[in-house]
């Protein structure tokens, strides 16, 4: 009969246990770590694309996504959103310039041709023709009043009369209006009380 001391193979063993259980806590934290960094990561890169649909959607089609160059699915979904941003902005600002060009050579053939016909209403010739002449003219201020709007409206979305906007005191406003109507008021018997700012008046 021959005997053998296992017990420093059972010491192995036990080790090996150990190791494996550590290895494998170690394997779980690091995995845990870098899929938390990596969803931090792409939740920034989505709230940038939301944030970009906003203000894009709020009329700014200046605005752009710009993702980094990863190439995944994420980015080129980016990238398709800021090209259909740049040709949109593009066909806006046709459509803008278009309507401004129609409206102005619109524009000045019909001033032209509303000076004529006060030229004719004004010649002798043209008494009997008078309300026809009256409500031609009528019609041309009319027409020249819808263009001169289209070009307002052009000028305003193109940004050309926006960087003249200066903010407006409503409370000195209301104050003029107050000092204007105030003796009216109190001919009538009444009291007008202004409150600006919680200032009484």
């Amino acid at each position: 009969m021959v005997a053998i001391n296992l017990d420093h193979r059972y010491d192995v063993l036990e080790r090996i246990g150990q190791s494996y259980l550590v290895v494998s806590i170690i394997v779980s934290v690091v995995t845990l770590v870098v899929g938390l960094m990596i969803g931090l990561y792409n939740q920034r890169r989505y709230s940038r694309i939301s944030q970009t649909l906003d203000t894009i959607a709020a009329g700014d089609l200046s605005a752009r996504i710009n993702q980094t160059k990863a190439r995944d699915d994420l980015d080129l979904v980016a990238q398709r959103i800021d090209l259909t941003t740049v040709r949109l902005e593009s066909l806006v600002k046709q459509t803008q310039d278009l309507s401004a060009n129609i409206a102005h050579d619109l524009k000045t053939p019909m001033a032209r041709l509303r000076a004529r016909l006060e030229s004719a209403l004004i010649s002798p010739e043209a008494e009997d023709n008078a309300v026809t002449l009256e409500a031609a003219l009528e019609q041309i201020d009319k027409m020249i009043a819808t263009f001169e709007a289209i070009l307002r409206i052009a000028y305003l979305n193109s940004g050309e009369y926006r960087a003249r906007f200066q903010p407006l005191p409503l409370a000195d406003i209301v104050r003029e209006t107050a000092d204007i109507y105030s003796p009216v008021v109190e001919d009538s018997g009444r009291q007008l009380i202004l409150d600006v700012k919680g200032v009484q008046r």
